[in-house]
């Protein structure tokens, strides 16, 4: 199906999206499962598509077999038809032009692993936890050079965070960041998915001189740490989270963090 720029693009397409529209090092083309609906104006939320469902079965990660998917497999070696929310990306919604397939009947199932995914209403981890849910994190220069921030706040659910592998994240950009140059700060509107904290502590653990954090949950996505524990090297995931800095988001900060994204991709 081919979408105009004024269509909008609804819940459970599947976008078969090149390297160039995702970030990393994998040079594959790679379905990705659209969670809610967005206009063209918007940025999408997407979520990995495998044949295989490997990061479940050795590390725990959500995932949904979409059935009606893992029927049409034809090649020895595809196992079915996965979505991994563990996994996400988000990109302008005007850029995904072709959807390859439809499955809107799957899009509920989905859309409950996303939220168990994503730990809703767990609360932050203890600060001698293996998880790192609710941790504030310092990205690397590349992932700076590519997305325009260089923190984030880790939204993974406990279980899997504690994996130390694929971290969901949302960024945190100061509010000059997110303004025209020399506009006056106290001017700043929020768009609708931002998330403007109250002071609170974890502020000091952000860049000197930064006048106001806005967390970014339009922009949603998956960061590795660096994991080296496979025998293959093949299989070793690439650091894009450079620190995981001591300090976490206050309760009420990431209880309004889950609400926006839970509003955001309907996972309520």
């Amino acid at each position: 199906m081919l979408f105009r720029d004024s269509d909008d693009r609804a819940a459970g397409h599947v976008f078969t999206l090149p390297p160039e529209q995702r970030f990393g090092d994998d040079p594959k083309r790679r379905p990705h499962f659209l969670l809610h609906r967005c206009s063209a104006s918007e940025f999408g939320t997407l979520a990995h598509m495998t044949t295989k469902s490997s990061e479940e079965r050795a590390f725990g990660a959500p995932v949904h077999e979409i059935v009606e998917c893992s029927r049409t497999l034809k090649y020895l070696g595809q196992a079915g038809c996965f979505v991994s929310p563990v996994r996400l990306l988000f990109a302008d919604a005007s850029e995904l032009a072709r959807s390859d397939a439809s499955y809107t009947s799957a899009v509920p199932a989905v859309r409950a692993v996303t939220a168990e995914a994503l730990g809703m209403g767990t609360g932050a981890a203890a600060a001698n936890a293996v998880s790192i849910r609710g941790r504030i994190v310092a990205l690397t220069r590349e992932v700076a050079d590519a997305f325009e921030f260089e923190h984030g706040v880790v939204v993974t659910q406990h279980r899997y965070s504690a994996q130390r592998r694929w971290q969901l994240v949302v960024p945190i950009l100061d509010v000059r960041d997110v303004m025209p140059e020399n506009a006056d700060t106290l001017q700043f509107l929020p768009e609708t998915w931002d998330v403007v904290p109250e002071r609170a502590d974890w502020w000091d653990v952000l860049p000197g001189g930064w006048q106001q954090p806005v967390i970014d949950t339009a922009r949603l996505i998956t960061f590795s740490e660096r994991w080296a524990s496979a025998r293959d090297r093949s299989r070793w995931l690439k650091a894009q989270i450079a620190r995981v800095l001591p300090a976490s988001v206050d309760s009420g900060t990431l209880s309004r963090i889950e609400a926006a994204l839970g509003a955001r991709l309907m996972l309520e």
